[in-house]
């Protein structure tokens, strides 16, 4: 509640304890708090925050229709009780998108957008994008993501891409990039490794 200075309350608290209280909050009152300081908007943009934040949330599937209408039903086993948990289907068509975008690969909450012919990795908490740069050399071939995830070491989000060259039979070259840099690096395959992709 403010008072007539116009602070709240709630700057009086230390500062483990707001953290403590935001890493609670739902993803939609984590975005909204965002508004209320700037020290609340730093503490809920930090990775670890996000990480925390997410392992705290239940476990929700999923459900991307491919822009096609959909129904669900959520199946539960004999005696339990009616259901609270809620379905989230991944609607393309946020209304500052030039195209629908399409969902590619999901982890710990982020989720990779395909829009176009561009990749951005979203974060639905705080409804941020950013553009994921293009590991293709001069745009030759076609590319597709086979793999997002957290390095454990480093605690980055690494995407594995796999670049296909046109109209060639052989295997694709594979590359990492840490999202938020520009460097690729290139994953050599060895003779013996087999490694099958396929369109959808």
């Amino acid at each position: 509640m403010p008072d007539r200075r116009g602070a709240t309350l709630l700057e009086d608290l230390p500062e483990e304890i707001i953290d403590r209280i935001l890493i609670r909050l739902p993803p939609k009152d984590v975005g909204r708090c965002r508004a209320v300081s700037t020290s609340w908007c730093s503490a809920t943009s930090t990775p670890e925050f996000m990480l925390e934040h997410h392992h705290r949330q239940p476990s929700l599937p999923i459900i991307d229709g491919r822009g096609r209408p959909a129904s669900f039903v959520v199946f539960q086993g004999p005696g339990a009780g009616a259901s609270s948990q809620q379905l989230w289907p991944f609607i393309p068509g946020f209304k500052h998108y030039r195209k629908k975008p399409r969902l590619s690969v999901a982890c710990d909450g982020f989720l990779i957008l395909i829009e176009g012919n561009e990749y951005y990795i979203y974060n639905p908490v705080i409804d941020k994008r950013a553009l994921l740069p293009d590991p293709r050399a001069r745009n030759a071939g076609w590319r597709d993501i086979i793999g997002f995830y957290r390095h454990q070491p480093t605690g980055e989000y690494r995407v594995l891409w796999a670049v296909f060259r046109r109209l060639s039979v052989v295997r694709p070259s594979l590359y990492i990039l840490a999202v938020g840099s520009d460097e690729r690096r290139h994953v050599s395959q060895n003779a013996n490794s087999l490694v099958t992709f396929h369109e959808t």
